[in-house]
């Protein structure tokens, strides 16, 4: 069998992630695997090459997300 030993959950907070989420809850759960939660800020660009990474409304926007996630008693991995 497959060891795994980690599982990397990218999301974008939408209802289709949400179950994809639970899937790797358990995942995790099932192989004793650290679960690593993923989100991208998209950066936008300003005229010639200037770049912006999110406002501070869009990452407080995204650790609100985060924490309303509440993922299950994974355990502990030793």
């Amino acid at each position: 069998m497959l060891a795994i030993h980690t599982i990397l959950h990218p999301t974008d907070f939408s209802d289709r992630s949400v179950y994809a989420f639970e899937l790797a809850c358990a995942l995790a759960r099932d192989y004793c695997a650290r679960l690593i939660v993923l989100h991208v800020a998209v950066p936008v660009f300003f005229g010639e090459g200037l770049v912006a990474t999110e406002t501070n409304e869009a990452e407080q926007e995204a650790r609100e997300h985060f924490r309303e996630m509440d993922p299950p008693n994974l355990g502990e991995r030793i």
